[in-house]
């Protein structure tokens, strides 16, 4: 890596403040034209290829986080074509639910790093359930043990739903 001179350093600074501005707004541009295709057809592939395309420096849950509050949508890792990585994917069984105008009106970098980020709870009930069940498999969860564990789950739910 070629360093930089201080005059070279301030040019290259602002050079990228303004790539950054432009590449905001064009991500907020495609981000809510992947709102408006997914409320008008239910197909959530712009969405789901925006985030894949997310520069490594830019605010990519930030943005997953922007597109669970506009759309009743989840992601989901086995849900893409290629069943790797995360997808945006509908909620199975829902209307299709969009609130474009508040999604344009309030960009995905507006969020703030104190914000909840999405709990999606099957997602992780499910990724706990093949964790346990690989360890249990593999010897190292008795299965004796694992039964204890069920009954302490199913205890710990029971409370939550009573």
């Amino acid at each position: 890596m070629e360093f930089l001179n201080r005059t070279q350093t301030i040019k290259a600074i602002n050079l990228i403040r303004q790539a950054g501005a432009k590449l905001d707004e064009r991500v907020h541009q495609v981000a809510c034209s992947g709102l408006a295709h997914y409320a008008e057809n239910a197909d959530t592939t712009a969405l789901s290829l925006l985030v894949k395309a997310m520069p490594k420096s830019g605010r990519t849950n930030a943005l997953k986080y922007w597109i669970t509050q506009h759309a009743n949508v989840r992601w989901d890792s086995k849900a893409g074509p290629d069943k790797t990585g995360f997808y945006v994917k509908a909620v199975a069984g829902a209307e299709v639910v969009v609130d474009l105008d508040h999604a344009i009106e309030h960009p995905f970098w507006e969020k703030k790093d104190t914000e909840q980020s999405v709990f999606n709870a099957e997602s992780r009930v499910k990724s706990f359930i093949t964790a346990f069940t690989k360890a249990v498999m593999e010897g190292k969860i008795s299965k004796e043990d694992a039964k204890k564990a069920q009954e302490a789950i199913d205890a710990g739910f029971a409370s939550i739903t009573a």
